[in-house]
């Protein structure tokens, strides 16, 4: 049985909560071995035509149907805005978009249904200050990161008809501060763990190696997952079934873009080796997404040989989590830019 939840609308595709389903023909020869099929999972990912501001939301299923860009209603003067931009709630009807108004210099996380009519907001920022969509906390509240000159980077928590807004006071160990770009991820469950990046070192512009580290919602129970080696930047991408963690080790000093998986507990570092075609590379910011199991990888890839895309064709492309059967999902349109936002599994 096929799922289909892209209605073509023009040139765009608007998602509904109306669901067309379809069944083929029975095989009778049951002696004969079914094909396996992939998984009903879309990708949310955004599109920026390189070195413009303003971002595009697109949707595509994993075997490269229904791809197209969906309708955001967002108010006038408001553009989809920067990383960790897009969030889909776990049972698939509220979409969270993280919007700017350049007129204001003010960014605003809206709610919606996933046809992006009549976007709500959650809550917005003072003027000049930054944020990220972190991920679900419950079905009915948000983590998200908050950046500004006098405080630093801090982690909040709203419910999403933007009540009880709070700091998560987290007491970070001495010369230790927030990581930056894709700060944080949250695990889903009974217990919801909170898992971010930190810099270790004299100051944040002196830093000396990075750490990962895990806290309750409230920020209580801190503890330190691993370190990288000095002379390495980290980010996290996924928490591959909500045991491990998956992120991305780059050189700052030297040309490497790799993706790394830990354990919660620490245990069983390693290098995640996926074997992508001749030519093709992980690109460098929001590249890796993961199944609900853990048992599928999302990359995104770039041709530019140093990895930040600056002069590379992107891909999405489709892995086993161990790095192979490896299946191109779409290419990124020539001059563009993207990201991998979240997963939508059916």
């Amino acid at each position: 049985m096929k799922k289909i939840i892209a209605l073509f609308v023009g040139p765009v595709i608007l998602l509904s909560a109306v669901i067309v389903s379809f069944t083929g023909c029975k095989k009778e020869n049951n002696n004969e071995a079914e094909i396996p099929k992939d998984p009903n999972i879309d990708i949310l990912y955004r599109k920026k035509i390189k070195n413009a501001s303003g971002n595009e939301l697109w949707i595509t299923h994993i075997d490269g149907t229904n791809n197209g860009k969906m309708g955001i209603n967002l108010p006038e003067g408001y553009v989809p805005y920067s990383k960790d931009m897009a969030e889909i709630s776990k049972d698939g009807y509220t979409l969270l978009v993280m919007a700017y108004k350049p007129s204001l210099d003010q960014f605003t996380i809206f709610k919606s249904g996933l046809n992006g009519f009549n976007p709500e907001p959650v809550g917005s920022l003072n003027q000049g200050e930054n944020m990220g969509i972190i991920g679900w906390a419950d079905n009915a509240s948000i983590i998200y990161s908050r950046h500004s000159s006098r405080d630093g980077r801090e982690l909040w928590r709203i419910n999403t008809d933007g009540s009880n807004r709070q700091k998560i006071n987290i007491t970070l160990p001495f010369n230790t501060y927030f990581g930056e770009q894709e700060l944080a991820r949250v695990t889903q469950g009974t217990t919801p763990t909170i898992v971010f990046t930190t810099l270790v070192g004299d100051n944040v512009n002196q830093v000396i190696y990075y750490a990962l580290y895990k806290c309750n919602l409230d920020g209580s129970n801190l503890k330190q997952i691993t370190t990288i080696e000095p002379g390495y930047t980290m980010a996290i991408q996924d928490l591959p079934g909500g045991t491990s963690v998956l992120y991305r080790r780059a050189g700052s000093t030297v040309n490497t873009n790799e993706l790394w998986q830990v354990n919660l507990d620490g245990t069983n570092k390693r290098k995640l080796n996926v074997a992508l075609p001749a030519g093709v590379s992980l690109s460098y910011e929001e590249m890796a997404k993961t199944s609900a199991d853990g048992s599928k990888l999302f990359v995104l890839t770039t041709t530019d040989s140093q990895s930040n895309n600056y002069n590379g064709h992107e891909a999405i492309y489709s892995a086993d989590i161990n790095g192979s059967n490896v299946k191109l999902v779409t290419q990124i349109t020539n001059g563009y830019s993207a990201g991998l936002q979240c997963l939508l599994e059916k």
